[in-house]
């Protein structure tokens, strides 16, 4: 099995694994230590061993260059100035790193299964 990795993962509003919340007041960006299972970092389809206290979780992520909930990168300007969307510096980027003045992309959860 592979090492753990750190990530960094939205959760929405009220988000709860195994009846332990995660997020009650607002969704948020959280870091997430994880073991890689299946997939690729950076894809649509990451799957994750997460421990969350006690009980161990698998995540099937998928990742969003433009990051999540409030902190969401607009597509339509960048510092405070309109631009057009195919002149972003996300366009046709994976924004794995971050590119100067925007924070890299983030996952998003789309399945869980406690194992």
């Amino acid at each position: 099995m592979s090492d753990e990795v750190e990530i960094e993962v939205y959760f929405p509003k009220g988000s709860h694994f195994g009846g332990q919340l995660v997020n009650e007041d607002k969704g948020g960006i959280g870091v997430l230590f994880v073991i890689p299972v299946e997939g690729s970092e950076f894809s649509q389809r990451y799957t994750v061993l997460a421990s969350f206290g006690e009980r161990q979780f698998k995540l099937v992520l998928s990742w969003s260059p433009s990051r999540a909930g409030d902190e969401r990168i607009s597509w339509s300007s960048i510092e405070g100035s309109p631009i057009d969307a195919t002149k972003h510096p996300l366009f046709g980027t994976k924004n794995e790193q971050g590119l100067g003045i925007l924070p890299a992309g983030c996952y998003v959860v789309r399945e869980e299964t406690e194992v």
